[in-house]
């Protein structure tokens, strides 16, 4: 399996967007800016799953670091939050969390 900057890709997109909206206004391309503008909401998506991304790796690390039972306990809890920030909360989402995972629902299962 190959490695991916998760961060770094999340940041070109978060400044592909940016540079791209700059663009239209500095063009005077008001409608398509305003369009940019109606979906801003997915930049504001992009940087709050960069904040748990970051999250979900510091408190990893501090797990994996922790040597004796206080620390293990507390970066057991930071990664159990850390997990449950990255899990799908939309009852409606085709996607299920299970023990921190994302696993697709299986209608099949009994």
């Amino acid at each position: 399996m190959s490695r991916v900057d998760v961060l770094a890709v999340i940041d070109d997109h978060i400044g592909h967007y940016a540079t791209v909206q700059k663009w239209a206004r500095d063009e005077g391309n008001h409608h398509y800016a305003d369009e940019l503008d109606e979906h801003s909401g997915t930049l504001t998506q992009l940087r709050l799953t960069r904040t748990a991304i970051t999250e979900l790796q510091a408190a990893a690390r501090a797990y994996l670091a922790a040597r004796d039972l206080a620390d293990q306990v507390t970066a057991d809890d930071r990664l159990r939050a850390a997990l449950a920030a990255c899990e799908p909360t939309d009852p409606h989402n085709e996607r299920e969390a299970v023990d921190g995972l994302c696993v697709e629902e299986n209608d099949d299962e009994q």
